[in-house]
């Protein structure tokens, strides 16, 4: 099985990197976008930093490529990652506030999906970031399943919404880089959200393996979101964001329960 494994950052300067790599909070608010770094919360300790996210991508899929797609441009020499891990960008200048409308991270998607239907002949391509805890899965034994059902894409639902993908085939991503319906960067607010677009574009191609969890975003720091309780997070196979009074013990009961994928 053919793995790609990537996540998503930007940094500015070395500082920055240096930041993102280690969870070091320099600045919780982007000074040119004002968009939030919740992954290097001070309260998160580094747990939720780059270095522990490609550690685990490591230990459980043995990817054939991993790589960091950014929004913007962060300089690949900052990096602290080995040098086989890319830094793929999207090129775009920084200069407005991160909004609905100017999205960012619908950018940093974009180079996701065009790094990775051209570097080669893979499998599944897993987009999960810094700021996910996995807990009890088996991964060999989902991937597998995946690769043998139709659909093109696998992930949780948010509540009533379809949208938090983490798996791609081929045509999945070629599908989110070539079909879209609104533009990466407008100033127009009005457009629907990524979420909601990633919902409809993926209607009927998409696999929910978990439809007992109603979401996998506690979104502890982000204030708009509901947070559901500790207890009900617990139980989840993956926590986005969570309250940092639970991590320790989930890494403990359930992070250390996860099925890596076998090596064939």
């Amino acid at each position: 099985m053919r793995i790609l494994c990537a996540c998503s950052s930007y940094w500015n300067t070395q500082a920055e990197a240096d930041a993102r790599y280690n969870g070091v909070c320099l600045n919780l608010v982007d000074p040119l976008t004002g968009n939030v770094a919740y992954p290097i919360h001070p309260e998160y300790a580094g747990r939720l930093a780059i270095k522990p996210w490609y550690e685990n991508m490591q230990r459980l899929f043995h990817p054939v490529h991993t790589f960091v797609a950014c929004g913007t441009y962060s300089n690949p020499a900052f990096s602290r990652l080995p040098p086989e891990v890319a830094i793929v960008n999207s090129g775009v200048f920084p200069e407005r506030p991160h909004t609905n409308g100017w999205q960012y991270m619908a950018c940093a998607l974009t180079m996701t999906m065009a790094h990775a239907l051209d570097w080669g002949d893979w499998d599944v391509l897993l987009a999960i970031e810094p700021d996910i805890l996995l807990g009890n899965v088996d991964w060999d034994a989902l991937l597998r399943e995946f690769l043998a059902r139709p659909e093109e894409v696998f992930g949780a639902t948010w509540y009533d919404i379809h949208c938090d993908m983490m798996g791609y085939k081929r045509r999945g991503a070629a599908r989110f880089l070539h079909q879209r319906t609104r533009p990466n960067l407008t100033e127009d607010e009005s457009v629907p959200w990524l979420d909601h677009e990633m919902a409809a574009m993926f209607k009927g191609r998409a696999w929910n393996p978990w439809p007992e969890m109603r979401t996998y975003r506690q979104d502890f720091f982000h204030p708009p979101s509901v947070h559901p309780s500790n207890e009900e997070a617990m139980r989840w196979p993956m926590v986005r964001m969570p309250d940092p009074s639970l991590i320790d013990e989930y890494l403990r009961t359930q992070s250390s329960l996860a099925k890596p994928v076998q090596l064939e």
